[in-house]
C-alpha cells in the first residue's frame, strides 16, 4: 500500500528544498546575465515544465481513477499562474509578467506550503504537482529579482480585475458541470475561508483576502 503524503514531512519538506535551491541558483545566475540572450534557455526549459505538466495531469488523474469534468480541467487560480508564466518567460510581456508575479506568489505559493495532496513520493502526482507548483514560483523569482522585471503602479487593481473576471466565467462553468472550481459554491474544509461565514459571504471575505496579499507583494516595489 502506497504511504500517503504528509504535510511538511520528508516528502514535502525535500520538495521544497529542491525548489529553493533551484530558483536561487537560477535568480543569481540571471542577475549575472542580464544582458546576455542566454537567459533565453532557462525561460524555455522552465515554459517546458509548466507545459509538460499541464499536459500530464489528465493521464495521471486517469492512472489514479480521479479524472472527471469536476476536478480534472484546468481552471483553478495555479492553472491560470502556469498558463501566465509560460506567455510572460516567452513573451516577456509587462502585463504577462504582473499576473504571473500576483497569481504565483499568492495562490501558489501557498499551495507549496501547505498543499491539499494525498500522493506521496514517488507517486506520479507527486512529481507532476511539485514540478509544476515550484516551476511557477520559481520562474516568477527569475522574472522578478533575476532579469529584473517589476509590478507597475495600479497593477494591483488590474491583475484583480482579470481574476475576478475570470472568477465570474468559472462560476458560471461550476454551475453547468455541478463542480467547486475557485471554491465558489462551496467551502474546503479547514481553509482560511470558515473564517467568513456561509455561502456567499465567504467569497467576498476570499476576495478581501486576495486584494490584501497583492498589495502586500506590491508594496516592496513602491517603497523602491
Amino acid at each position: 500500500m502506497l504511504a500517503e503524503f504528509a504535510l511538511f514531512g520528508i516528502d514535502h519538506v525535500a520538495a521544497l528544498a529542491v525548489t529553493a535551491g533551484l530558483a536561487a541558483l537560477l535568480v543569481a545566475w540571471a542577475r549575472g546575465h542580464r544582458d546576455s540572450p542566454a537567459t533565453r534557455y532557462p525561460a524555455w526549459l522552465l515554459a517546458a515544465i509548466l507545459l509538460v505538466s499541464q499536459a500530464a495531469e489528465p493521464f495521471v488523474r486517469h492512472s489514479m481513477g480521479t479524472l472527471d469534468w469536476q476536478r480534472g480541467l484546468p481552471l483553478e487560480l495555479c492553472d491560470l499562474a502556469s498558463f501566465a508564466c509560460v506567455a510572460a518567460l516567452l513573451a516577456r510581456r509587462q502585463f504577462l509578467f504582473e499576473m504571473a508575479y500576483f497569481w504565483g506568489l499568492s495562490g501558489t505559493l501557498q499551495a507549496l506550503l501547505t498543499p491539499a495532496l494525498k500522493a506521496a513520493f514517488p507517486q506520479p502526482e507527486y512529481f507532476r504537482f511539485f514540478a509544476m507548483h515550484g516551476a511557477i514560483v520559481i520562474a516568477v523569482l527569475y522574472l522578478a529579482p533575476g532579469l529584473g522585471m517589476r509590478p507597475r503602479r495600479g497593477s494591483v487593481w488590474r491583475v484583480f480585475g482579470v481574476t475576478a473576471a475570470y472568477a465570474a466565467l468559472v462560476g458560471l462553468l461550476d454551475w453547468a458541470l455541478g463542480a467547486n472550481y475557485f471554491f465558489l459554491c462551496h467551502k474546503p474544509e479547514g481553509s482560511l475561508l470558515e473564517w467568513f461565514g456561509p455561502w456567499p459571504l465567504y467569497i467576498g471575505g476570499g476576495a478581501l483576502v486576495a486584494v490584501a496579499i497583492f498589495l502586500l507583494l506590491d508594496l516592496p516595489y513602491r517603497f523602491s
